[in-house]
């Protein structure tokens, strides 16, 4: 079920966490209820900001993410440099 909405407070936590932990692990596992479009949309998201610009098409190309969840976290991150 696609969220009717994702708040910029969940697109914080989400940075936030990543932030505290990106230095001491490898790999971030995403996952969602459904496995498919939230978690994909962080995954994504969260490949462009740590990996650079095209680093998520494979997720692109495998999964359908969530655009908003997709784009305010992007966004979020963008406004917090």
């Amino acid at each position: 079920r696609e969220p009717l909405h994702f708040t910029t407070k969940e697109a914080d936590a989400i940075l936030n966490f990543v932030s505290l932990h990106s230095s001491k692990v490898d790999t971030i596992i995403c996952q969602c209820d459904a496995g498919i479009s939230r978690s994909s949309a962080v995954a994504a998201a969260l490949s462009v900001i740590y990996n650079g610009m095209r680093s998520d098409n494979w997720i692109f190309k495998q999964y359908q993410p969530n655009m908003l969840v997709y784009n305010k976290i992007l966004k979020r991150n963008y406004e917090l440099l």
